[in-house]
């Protein structure tokens, strides 16, 4: 058997501790047909509670193949139930009506409150980070035309935790429109723990549009990734 994790809330499956579990012939031996399994040292117990963070132990034990006597035991794995990493929350931008002019401008976002809310690991603490990357700005009307060498800045924010805990690292933000992520928040095992708002301002979030871009409704998808990174 080997060891494994999964998150708080998903299903374990036996299956997924299988390594090298088969029969004479060399073929692989299914779950179902496991008729001892132990689970914290308790006997013919196939379940694993996963509602909170914690860690189980697991082992089986099949018919030995030259004495139907004789059982086999397996070696005894850990399953690590983990913390989730979750976005709660991520804001919404809105640059309205602009006039395009012949010099570099920036304009300003107008819709209220933009906020940004993660849940890390509190009680075992990892290395995380939040990413953003922004796509091309596309014609809604028109998919072949593009809001050519645009740049949005969203600056750090005011952070706010259920926890008293250190504050994750924030960087201020200028995301080009060409699909590649940039680092806004990252926390460590010992920063940044738990349940996290970032309050971002609204009037300085401003996206930069150079000249000689063509009239348009444009749009574009902001793509958030918040994910453990090695220590």
């Amino acid at each position: 058997l080997k060891d494994t994790e999964l998150y708080v809330g998903q299903k374990w499956d036996l299956g997924s501790v299988f390594k090298n579990v088969v029969d004479k012939d060399g073929n692989p031996i299914k779950p179902e047909e496991v008729e001892w399994v132990w689970v914290d040292g308790k006997e013919k117990v196939r379940e694993i509670d996963t509602s909170k963070p914690g860690k189980h132990t697991v082992s089986i034990a099949v018919r030995n193949a030259a004495d139907r006597n004789y059982w086999v035991n397996s070696n005894i794995v850990t399953v690590t139930v983990k913390e989730p990493f979750t976005i709660k929350q991520v804001p919404y931008f809105d640059f309205e009506d602009h006039i395009l002019v012949s010099t570099n401008k920036s304009v300003v976002n107008k819709k209220e409150n933009p906020t940004i809310e993660v849940e890390t690991p509190s009680i075992v603490g990892k290395d995380w980070q939040l990413q953003v990357e922004l796509s091309p700005f596309l014609d809604k009307e028109n998919s072949k035309s593009i809001l050519k060498g645009v740049s949005l800045f969203i600056p750090k924010g005011k952070l706010e935790s259920d926890l008293e805990t250190e504050e994750p690292t924030q960087y201020d933000c200028q995301l080009e429109a060409n699909g590649k992520a940039s680092i806004l928040m990252q926390g460590t095992k010992t920063k940044g723990k738990g349940r996290w708002k970032n309050k971002l301002a609204t009037k300085e979030i401003t996206l930069s549009i150079p000249p000689e871009n063509k009239k348009g409704n444009y749009e574009s998808t902001l793509h958030w990734t918040l994910l453990d990174v090695p220590g």
